[in-house]
């Protein structure tokens, strides 16, 4: 495929086999040829298929080369060029003894991994001073999962006229493991997630993940992020519902380049991309949804939204270009209206869940002069 956007543009050739034949493994190779670098990545994994799943494992190598940029209120105030290499391997297995089939799964899951970032001043880097650290990590792991058996079927969640699964058991996982940095004291990973759903009756359904993913060492957390979100789904309508969604991060001392972002990207909608950047941020989201019943063509179901956001990015960016430049930090919020549509006729399924065509109008209701009134987007997302 060939692809443009706000900060790149480039052709990629993209191989996934779901099925190599040997022990249900998938290998993905991927080769990017873009304006401001190249990027190489192989992936050979056998997943947990299913809670009875006796074993997975993983080898990785990613090398990527890319333009970063720092922005302020959406525009580019300076860039620089960025590799990352990661060579990584996991290996895990299902605690047999400690399991019981039919109500969970208890797993270990041990790994060892090398990650290197260097960075390269730009023409429009503004000083070098604004360059992060170069920094190599070395680190090994281990991973405890406890995956309850809750699944449910049902159709038009995320999906438009699809079969959809969501697992509304106890999903629990927790890592722990030793890293030697060149740029921190050496320190401990430290990693968990929890996710859990309710139904309430046939119309209500609620979902809630919370995770943290950080790094402690002798001067407290460093590049860390707690972040959690909470959304309720209710079936107001025979062929429609009402999503209401709030989530929010917190980091801690992260890095230059791990900055959190709040954009049109990022979930609110009517503003450009890096409109609002920080340490921090929280986005709530109302969305009505009205699902088609007809297949159109024989080639894709169709549907619409009304939707209305409200959020904010604030707080320590770790970073000279941004810090001394005035932003927006406020509060921002859009109302707009779209339409979605779901190609019936392609083997887009991805990671779960098929590729859903957004087209929206939407009005930033807290624009500055240089944002217009109305935003046209088309964008391709994994839900309604």
């Amino acid at each position: 495929m060939h692809f443009s956007n706000e900060q790149r543009s480039g052709s990629v050739i993209d191989y996934h086999d779901p099925n190599t034949g040997a022990y249900n493994s998938q290998l993905r190779l991927r080769y990017s040829d873009n304006d401001d670098g190249i990027e190489k990545r192989i992936t050979l994994n056998r997943p947990f298929l299913d809670l009875s799943t006796k074993w997975t494992g993983e080898i990785n190598h990613d090398d990527t080369t890319l333009s970063e940029s720092s922005y302020v209120g959406g525009e580019k105030i300076a860039s620089y060029g960025h590799r990352k290499i990661v060579n990584a391997v996991n290996y895990g297995r299902r605690l047999d003894d400690f399991s019981v089939d039919g109500e969970y799964a208890r797993r270990l899951i041990f790994g060892v991994s090398k990650e290197e970032d260097q960075f390269t001043a730009s023409v429009d880097t503004l000083t070098t001073s604004t360059l992060p650290e170069d920094r190599s990590d070395d680190s090994v792991w281990i991973e405890y999962q406890k995956i309850h058996d809750g699944y449910i079927k049902t159709s038009n969640v995320r999906q438009i006229n699809r079969a959809e699964y969501f697992n509304l058991g106890n999903q629990f996982r927790a890592r722990f493991g030793y890293v030697k940095s060149s740029i921190n004291d050496d320190g401990y990973i430290i990693q968990a997630e929890n996710n859990v759903g309710t139904i309430i009756n046939d119309h209500h359904m609620i979902l809630h993940n919370i995770a943290f993913n950080g790094r402690y060492t002798d001067t407290g957390l460093v590049n860390s992020v707690l972040e959690s979100e909470v959304s309720w789904y209710w079936k107001n309508l025979s062929n429609g519902q009402f999503l209401t969604q709030l989530s929010g991060m917190k980091g801690y001392k992260l890095y230059q380049d791990s900055n959190i972002v709040l954009d049109g990207d990022t979930g609110l909608r009517g503003y450009p991309s890096h409109y609002q950047t920080g340490d921090r941020k929280i986005l709530f989201t109302m969305e009505q949804h009205f699902f088609g019943q007809r297949e159109w063509f024989s080639l894709f179901h169709a549907g619409a939204a009304v939707f209305f956001d409200a959020g904010r990015a604030w707080g320590d960016t770790n970073d000279p270009a941004i810090a001394t430049t005035a932003g927006n930090s406020g509060w921002l919020k859009d109302v707009g209206i779209g339409l979605r549509f779901s190609p019936t006729r392609t083997g887009n399924k991805e990671e779960g869940a098929h590729g859903v065509l957004h087209m929206d109008l939407v009005k930033p209701l807290d624009r500055s002069d240089d944002i217009s009134n109305y935003q046209w987007r088309l964008t391709t997302e994994k839900r309604f």
